[in-house]
């Protein structure tokens, strides 16, 4: 197995690893005794339910500085077809495994420094596989800080006295007994009877067994967290947002993400208080439990039942209580922060997959009512042609019929047929204004479409816009970007942190470290599957194909600045920082484009997905089929390679060929799909589109039926934009069928509220 696993590091090491690697105590020192009993990958496979040598496969590949995009096109063979989505799970799953180990192995040292460790809490340590284990045994452990009350009372000697009472010591001497005056604690029974209290207390919540029970019950009986809103909030003017919440129970169990991250929001703001209930049974078995645990020795009379009694009901509601409640936070926690991720990673690939809008001119409106309507025309190339701010919702007459008059004048200088609106501010208002100019001036051949402007503002202050247009106002720069977002929206898009883009839940209150990985993930992700012309590529864009990091990106732009466009992919290696394991990750995502390098002759698959590594295969496959790479995206070429592929099994011709079967089917399917300058954005088909007619809130009724384009789906449902102000809210009780982002529907309005602005709507079809 060992050479196996080395062999697969060999040969596939790459760049760029995203994988956490951390330092461990006894990494190093095999003849010592291992703290853990697990190995990562054993951990790793029982986790993510996965076979044992992919586990150890996966691992290497990950940790030898392999992408994800990188694997899930080139090396289908060694990770078993395993997903993007999955791979990013086992990759965040294995962080958290390495940061486990991490934190027992330090637990460890601390208590042996403290000579705390025996062979015991050493097997119960050597077991730990989960962070809510590693809590259980610290919790057991753990120095509380501050001098306790257990503490005072074992100073006071009246630890021998509390063991007595556990005992059934029939020969217990009354409290009086050991009244000390000059002692304070020991001034009188009731002082003695409380530190005795104090000291059984520390005793329940540090008994391993009554710890393990603690955690079976929670698991068997309901827990229901309830919320109210706070006094404090009742002129608050978000609180409207929590109504839902004011008075709300719930079963733990049973809380969805949405709902989780909600009440925990609703908590932080101050504006609802939660608490969590146990019910009765909780208590009462576990007192039970208790009793049978500690009290199974000796005599029992009344005082030793009635102190012990006293004391569980202090240590459940001191000790246990909060415990359990803190468990149950970080569990509800941790799970709400999986599903607000997950749905955040889906409608982030699902926007930056938008199809293109490819070779016309476009202009872009940033929409406003007193600063008024900020206009960007860009080129088929994106480059700014003119900009000029426009009036249209101004009082004076004249200053809207300038504003009509400036925007034809441009469209019609121009020979521009395509107007990006941005959603916000004064949109609708915009839009009817554009419906009038093209009826009135009779622009038939005129159409335009709503884009949202989510981030476009923060694009316009940040310090790439301010880099690219030194000189150009930042409401102006909007509009650019707006346009920009319709003729290429990926090329945009990745100039903001996805967090800005308006398409999560309650992103602010999840893990953020882990949000911002999984996003950059998915950005590189959709990057480099559709693939960057080296010679026109932003650095913004180039930083996101996989092996590159923005260092190394901005090498190969200083590189083409320095020697000129690039003409093959090979050339690459001359750039400073890109060695051959770098040039191997992200080879088979750049493309070189005839049209853009200034080159007639060039090599064909270098404008493929095919990678550098297959090329002799492929012109092999080539030979075979008597076909000429130059004819390559030719509907008789794609047409005789799937002729071939029919004639001959994959696995015939990976013998043939003595090649991986999985390396031969990718070469296949290139040359018997792509055409040249292929856009992989085409499959999604997800199409720029609104419908006109809606313009007001107002305008809406109830059971009125209305067409509208998914602009979000979070775990609850869909949020559907249906041509006013507010996009209405689909639920996802209303429809069975899957949508994702950009799908258009048909809906009818079932509720409106317009303080709220809330839109409710029933599923009738997809359109």
């Amino acid at each position: 197995m060992a050479t196996k696993r080395k062999r697969i590091v060999d040969e596939n090491s790459t760049a760029t690893t995203r994988t956490k690697k951390v330092k461990l105590i006894n990494s190093e020192k095999e003849d010592v005794e291992p703290v853990i009993a697990w190995k990562d990958y054993e951990l790793l496979a029982d986790k993510e339910q996965i076979d044992i040598d992919l586990s150890q496969t996966l691992i290497d590949l990950l940790d030898n500085d392999n992408t994800i995009p990188f694997l899930c096109r080139y090396r289908k063979h060694l990770i078993r077809h395993t997903t993007p989505e999955k791979l990013r799970d086992i990759q965040n799953t294995l962080n958290s495994v390495r940061d486990l180990k991490c934190k027992v192995e330090n637990f460890y040292k601390t208590l042996e420094k403290k000579q705390e460790i025996s062979e015991e809490l050493k097997s119960d340590i050597k077991e730990i596989k989960s962070f809510e284990e590693l809590e259980f045994i610290k919790s057991l452990h753990k120095s509380e800080g501050k001098r306790t009350l257990y503490e005072r009372a074992n100073e006071l000697g009246l630890s021998p006295l509390a063991n007595d009472l556990l005992s059934g010591n029939k020969k217990l001497k009354p409290f009086e007994s050991y009244v000390n005056k000059k002692t304070e604690g020991l001034q009188s029974a009731n002082e003695i009877e409380k530190g005795v209290k104090d000291i059984l207390v520390h005793m329940i919540f540090k008994n391993k067994l009554i710890i393990e029970e603690i955690r079976r019950l929670k698991e068997v009986h309901t827990i229901r967290v309830e919320s109210k809103q706070t006094k404090a909030s009742k002129d608050d003017k978000n609180a409207y947002k929590f109504e839902t919440y004011f008075d709300f129970s719930m079963a733990t169990s049973n809380l969805k993400p949405h709902q989780i991250l909600a009440l925990f929001r609703g908590e932080s703001m101050k504006i609802l208080k939660l608490t969590f209930t146990f019910n009765d049974y909780f208590q009462k078995n576990l007192n039970q439990f208790a009793k049978n645990e500690l009290l199974k020795r000796g005599a029992d009379y009344e005082m030793r039942s009635k102190i012990f009694d006293e004391a569980f009901k202090e240590a459940f509601s001191k000790r246990i209580s909060p415990f359990v409640v803190r468990q149950i936070r970080t569990e509800l926690q941790n799970l709400a922060d999986k599903a607000a991720i997950s749905s955040f990673a889906d409608n982030l690939k699902n926007l930056l997959l938008v199809v293109p809008v490819k070779g016309r001119k476009i202009l872009g409106i940033d929409p406003g009512f007193k600063n008024g309507c900020k206009l960007a025309l860009i080129s088929e190339f994106g480059e700014v042609i003119e900009t000029d701010t426009i009036y249209p919702h101004a009082s004076s007459k004249d200053k809207a019929n300038q504003a009509a008059q400036t925007l034809v004048d441009i469209l019609k200088r121009n020979l521009c047929k395509l107007i990006a609106l941005g959603n916000g501010t004064a949109c609708r208002e915009t839009e009817t204004f554009l419906d009038k100019i093209i009826k009135d001036f009779k622009l038939n051949y005129v159409e335009y479409c709503i884009v949202s402007e989510q981030g476009a503002s923060i694009y316009s202050c940040s310090d790439i816009a301010k880099k690219e247009f030194p000189k150009m106002d930042t409401n102006v720069i909007s509009a650019v970007s707006i346009a920009r977002r319709l003729l290429d929206p990926l090329s945009e898009l990745v100039k903001i942190e996805p967090k800005h883009l308006g398409v999560g839940m309650y992103q602010h209150d999840v893990d953020e470290k882990r949000l911002s990985s999984t996003l950059d993930s998915i950005v590189s992700e959709c990057v480099s599957y559709v693939g960057v012309d080296i010679n026109c590529a932003s650095l913004s864009l180039l930083k996101f194909i996989a092996g590159l990091t923005e260092k190394k990106a901005l090498c190969i732009l200083e590189h083409k600045k320095k020697n000129g466009l690039f003409k093959s992919r090979e050339e690459l290696l001359k750039v400073k920082t890109i060695g051959e394991k770098t040039y191997t990750q992200m080879i088979g995502f750049i493309r070189i484009d005839k049209s853009t390098c200034g080159e007639e002759k060039i090599n064909i698959l270098d404008s493929t997905s095919i990678h550098p590594e297959s090329y002799k295969l492929t012109e092999k496959i080539l030979k075979d089929c008597k076909l000429k790479v130059d004819d390559l995206g030719r509907k008789s070429f794609k047409a005789e390679i799937k002729k071939y592929s029919e004639k001959n099994s994959i696995e015939d011709l990976a013998k043939k060929f003595k090649e991986d079967a999985e390396r031969v089917k990718t070469v296949l399917d290139v040359l018997s799909n792509e055409d040249l300058n292929y856009d992989y954005r085409n499959e999604t088909n997800f199409q720029p589109d609104f419908k006109k007619g809606l313009q007001k809130l107002s305008d809406l009724q109830t059971n009125q039926s209305v067409n509208g384009i998914v602009r979000n789906i979070v775990d609850f449902g869909a949020f559907i934009d249906i041509g006013v102000q507010q996009d209405g809210l689909l639920h996802k009780s209303k429809y069975k069928i899957p949508l994702k982002l950009g799908d258009k529907v048909e809906c009818k309005i079932l509720s409106i509220c317009e303080n709220g602005k809330r839109i409710s709507l029933d599923f009738v079809k997809k359109l």
